[in-house]
């Protein structure tokens, strides 16, 4: 009895460590600064996020977990920018660590949501559709607004970024 109690607790705490994925860490605040030029990282100790500022305005790639938008804000801000400049909203994919708090912030500035056909379903019905871990991680849901394809430019003022589908 005490043995299958052991296994069972064991097998509990692997299950609890493998859906959690670090997430106290991931929420952890992080010192937003310049990485170069117009790159700038305002994510957390351990989810990347990027601004990419230009005078014609801002893309924003990933936000992290949802309760990162406020954290975003701030740190947006502290760099002396302004959220409602962003126009552009970007992912690398389309799971929940990176884009759970897309909803928020494509409503608090207005940002065009770009995404691949591959990460378009994902992103609009809220992670439901992600075939790794679509069953227990789900986000608000963000329309998006322009599907962009594999060696394509996305362009805002004087940057341009290049898609590459891998």
């Amino acid at each position: 009895m005490i043995r299958m109690l052991s296994v069972f607790l064991a097998a509990a705490a692997l299950a609890s460590a493998q859906r959690s994925f670090g997430q106290e860490e991931w929420a952890k605040p992080f010192q937003p600064h310049r990485v170069i030029g117009p790159v700038y990282y305002i994510g957390t100790a351990d989810l990347a996020c990027f601004l990419i500022t230009s005078p014609s305005g801002h893309i924003l790639l990933n936000t992290g977990l949802a309760d990162s938008a406020g954290m975003i804000r701030k740190n947006v801000e502290s760099l002396g920018f302004k959220l409602a400049d962003v126009k552009m909203l970007l992912t690398n994919q389309a799971h929940f660590d990176h884009v759970a708090a897309m909803a928020e912030l494509k409503k608090a500035t207005g940002a065009q949501m770009l995404a691949t056909e591959g990460d378009k379903a994902v992103l609009e019905d809220g992670g439901r559709s992600d075939f790794f871990l679509g069953k227990d991680y789900w986000f608000a849901p963000v329309k998006v607004d322009r599907v962009l394809k594999d060696g394509e430019s996305v362009k805002l003022g004087p940057n341009e970024l290049r898609v590459h589908l891998t």
